[in-house]
C-alpha cells in the first residue's frame, strides 16, 4: 500500500468516526495527522513541487544554446556525448539518429524522438551546467509501456514515452528537487511540456506535451 492510499484510509476512518457521533477536537485530529506522518516516516512536503526559482546563470544561457548532451543510460549502460546541433541551428541528422537509438526502449525497439523534448533537455543541461544526465527511460514501445502500467500505477497507459516525446532522468550528485526546479524553469521558458516530479523514485519526467506538472 502506498503512503497516499494509507493517508486516505486513515483520514476516512477519522471522518467516519466523527460523523457517527464520536467527536474529535481539532487538536486531536491534528495530532492524529502528525502520528500518521511520524509512523510512515515521510514528510508531506515531499509531495510539493519545488520552487521554480531563477538559475544563477540563466541570463547568459540562450534558449538554443549549443546542442550538446552527455548522457548515460540506466537501461543499457552506454555513455556518450551527442553534438546534435551547431550554433547556427543546423541539426546533424546522423547524430540525432544515434541519439534516437541511444534512447531506445528496453525491449530493443526505437523511435524518432521529438526534437522539442531534446531541446528542452539540452536547455536544462546548460542552465544547471551538468556534465552528465542519466536516462532512466526514453522511448517505450506500446507493448512494453502496457506491461509497465500493469505493474506500476505511476505509469500512464497513454504515456508520451510511446511517441518519443518524453524522457525520465536524474543528475548524479545533484538533489532531484534542484533538478526539478531547473526543469520547471526550462519548461516555462520553452513554453511547452509536462514536468513530473518523483522524489521517492529519484527522477524527473520531461515531455513535449501540454503544459502541466505533477508529483508522484
Amino acid at each position: 500500500m502506498q503512503r497516499r492510499e494509507f493517508l486516505k484510509i486513515t483520514a476516512g476512518a477519522l471522518l467516519a468516526s466523527a460523523s457517527s457521533g464520536v467527536m474529535f477536537p481539532h487538536s486531536a485530529l491534528a495530532q492524529a495527522s502528525d502520528w500518521v506522518e511520524s509512523w510512515w516516516g515521510e514528510s508531506l512536503e515531499e509531495d510539493v513541487l519545488p520552487t521554480e526559482g531563477i538559475p544563477v546563470n540563466a541570463e547568459k544561457v540562450a534558449v538554443y544554446c549549443p546542442g550538446k548532451l552527455r548522457l548515460k543510460s540506466s537501461i543499457h549502460g552506454g555513455e556518450y556525448e551527442f553534438n546534435f546541433r551547431d550554433t547556427k541551428g543546423n541539426y546533424d541528422q546522423q547524430v540525432l539518429n544515434s541519439l534516437n537509438w541511444f534512447l531506445r526502449c528496453k525491449d530493443g525497439t526505437w523511435q524518432y524522438m521529438d526534437v522539442r523534448t531534446i531541446e528542452s533537455l539540452n536547455y536544462f543541461s546548460a542552465l544547471l551546467e551538468v556534465p552528465l544526465i542519466q536516462i532512466n527511460s526514453g522511448y517505450r514501445s506500446p507493448s512494453y509501456n502496457a506491461r509497465l502500467s500493469l505493474k506500476n500505477e505511476s505509469v500512464a497507459r497513454n504515456s508520451l514515452h510511446q511517441y518519443g516525446r518524453a524522457i525520465d532522468f536524474f543528475v548524479p550528485g545533484i538533489p532531484v528537487r534542484q533538478v526539478c526546479s531547473h526543469v520547471l524553469y526550462a519548461r516555462n521558458t520553452m513554453g511547452y511540456g509536462g514536468v513530473g516530479y518523483y522524489p521517492r523514485a529519484g527522477f524527473v519526467h520531461l515531455d513535449s506535451g501540454k503544459r502541466k506538472q505533477w508529483v508522484k
